[in-house]
């Protein structure tokens, strides 16, 4: 049977093989696909897996920025040099003042390691003395002992003349200050009798002027200071007898520097000691 498309479709249906059949045949569009089945919803939140949270790290602190150190300044090297530079002169300026205060021995003399008594010791310029034995050195001489300061030299040693034996002393820096003792054997007189002999020799001397004349005690033993002007210099003589002998110490100095030196004569002549 033939039918027209339009009843072919109401009789048949929509998907009558004729109807499509016709409708090729007419021109008119294929008939529209059947719905296709909606895809399953997705299921609700709570029936999904949770993920645990990831824990929150808490932010490291910032470290500060390190400063940077400024170059150093030119003259820093420079400086550093004359410091040291300046260290080592220091060194060597005390190691010469340690060798210099040490002393030693001076030709034949040879140091004792004590003084006759407790003499007093001294520096070149006679301004600090000390009652230190070691800051003195003991001399032994052909009748007597001696202790003089350390920094002192020997000039002369038992030099004979007519009468008297002679020895002399003088600090190693100032040769113008003098410690000269002579001793004289078979002596008998007293101290008195040495001393007025001595000045009876020198009183017309037009450079001599008196100071001082005393007796005194050195050492124990009585002896006879005299003080005075003579040749321009400033002198004390100091006399005493002992075992037969008699002996003299004469300090001198200039005028200017006397007084700085007499403490050190008068404590060297008290270490004064005969040799029976």
């Amino acid at each position: 049977m033939t039918w027209t498309c339009g009843a072919c479709e109401t009789v048949n249906g929509p998907n009558d093989p004729d109807c499509i059949v016709c409708g090729e045949a007419k021109g008119t569009a294929p008939p529209p696909e059947p719905p296709r089945a909606k895809a399953a919803p997705p299921p609700p939140e709570a029936s999904r897996p949770r993920r645990e949270p990831r824990p929150t790290r808490s932010p490291e602190p910032r470290r500060p920025e390190a400063t940077p150190l400024p170059p150093p300044a030119r003259g820093d090297r420079s400086n550093g040099r004359v410091a040291a530079l300046t260290a080592l002169v220091l060194l060597l300026l005390v190691a010469g003042i340690v060798v210099a205060s040490s002393g030693g021995p001076s030709g034949s003399d040879a140091p004792s390691g004590a003084s006759a008594s407790p003499a007093a010791g001294g520096d070149d310029d006679g301004t600090t003395e000390s009652a230190d034995a070691s800051s003195t050195r003991v001399f032994h001489r052909g009748a007597y002992t001696l202790a003089l300061p350390r920094s002192w030299r020997s000039a002369e040693k038992d030099v004979a003349h007519e009468g008297y034996v002679e020895s002399r002393w003088h600090p190693a820096s100032n040769p113008d200050v003098t410690i000269l003792v002579d001793h004289t054997r078979g002596y008998e007189g007293s101290p008195y009798d040495g001393a007025k002999g001595v000045q009876r020799q020198v009183r017309d001397a037009p450079s001599y002027r008196p100071i001082g004349w005393r007796r005194v005690t050195l050492g124990g033993r009585e002896a006879w200071r005299w003080e005075f002007m003579l040749g321009g210099l400033h002198k004390v003589d100091y006399f005493l007898s002992g075992c037969g002998t008699g002996y003299a110490l004469l300090g001198s100095a200039s005028p200017a520097r006397y007084a700085r030196w007499e403490p050190t004569f008068e404590r060297v002549a008290r270490t004064l000691a005969p040799s029976c």
